[in-house]
């Protein structure tokens, strides 16, 4: 049995982490969930990986970022002209700044430099900054809208799109032949950084982005005059994503007024008011359906919503 021998090579690994190896040792007489975790292997496409967070090789945890990232690296040293970079981004999901930083460390262990977000931003901006620092790839560490428990990893190319399946494929192949545990240890973010092979994306980026989007709109906007922009109907919902903040400045510099969700506009890897954080499920939204059903918010009187994550 391939699940059981997968979990004994974990358990018995002397450079599993202690929190790690306590989780295995709590479903050890549990054959079924050995078997969930270990029965098979994350597959790695154009979407990147996603899946629920916890020990095992079907699940996210630092072994699959490192091996993932390891995948990456190698595929990356292979096509690309040295020298180069790698933007690595984050979003507000509970295990995600450390993902990140588990990234950036393997990309450093391989010499690459990385541009690692000092905060959660949005995946587009991730995408924006890929081309601003004319960066290799990006990482965004993002499980979208995959219920609390879960995470991944997406891959970006130099152009700030998701990879191809051609490239997908390729990558997937490196990660293949990277075992989970080839190496004790990583270096840590300060010494990447004395190293100059870790910068980090400070709010100067997060301005930036902002103002060059609100450029690209600028002209729409211009459409609406300004009297109507000031009483258009916008009810705005982060549904707990990290981009709630960033749309609500945005459409004010606009000259619009939207009328915000308070009780969703925090970045939360928990996702307290929701049960599925899922854009395309009408749950997701009932707390900005009844904003704007019975006016909670000044705006709110008309039908026009607003997401973002």
């Amino acid at each position: 049995m391939i699940w059981r021998e997968r979990f004994q090579e974990w358990l018995s690994n002397p450079w599993l982490d202690p929190g790690t190896r306590e989780e295995l040792n709590a479903i050890a007489a549990q054959e079924d969930e050995i078997k969930n975790r270990f029965g098979q292997m994350l597959s790695f496409g154009t979407g990147g990986l996603r899946g629920p967070v916890g020990a095992g090789t079907n699940r996210i945890n630092r072994y699959m970022i490192r091996k993932v990232t390891q995948g990456l690296a190698d595929w990356l040293l292979a096509e690309t002209a040295a020298p180069f970079s790698v933007c690595v981004g984050f979003d507000a999901r509970t295990d995600s700044p450390g993902f990140a930083a588990e990234t950036a460390a393997v990309l450093a262990a391989n010499g690459i430099h990385a541009h690692l977000f000092e905060a959660a931003c949005p995946t587009p901006e991730l995408a924006y900054a890929v081309r601003r620092m004319r960066a290799a790839a990006g990482v965004m560490i993002t499980a979208s809208h995959n219920p609390p428990g879960d995470n991944g990893y997406k891959v970006y190319g130099p152009d700030g799109v998701q990879i191809l399946p051609v490239a997908a494929h390729q990558i997937g192949r490196h990660i293949s032949e990277t075992p989970f545990f080839w190496r004790r240890s990583f270096p840590a973010l300060h010494e990447a950084l004395q190293q100059g092979l870790l910068t980090y994306l400070t709010q100067e980026m997060d301005q930036e982005y902002l103002a060059v989007v609100g450029d690209a709109l600028a002209g729409y906007a211009a459409a609406v005059p300004a009297e109507a922009r000031q009483s258009f109907p916008i009810c705005l919902t982060a549904l707990h994503g990290v981009g709630g903040y960033y749309l609500k400045n945005l459409l004010q510099i606009l000259g619009f007024e939207p009328s915000v969700v308070d009780e969703q506009i925090e970045p939360n890897g928990a996702f307290p008011t929701l049960r599925v954080p899922n854009p395309e499920n009408e749950a997701a939204f009932a707390f900005a359906i009844d904003q704007c059903r019975y006016g909670h918010r000044r705006g709110c009187g008309g039908g026009h919503r607003s997401r973002t994550r």
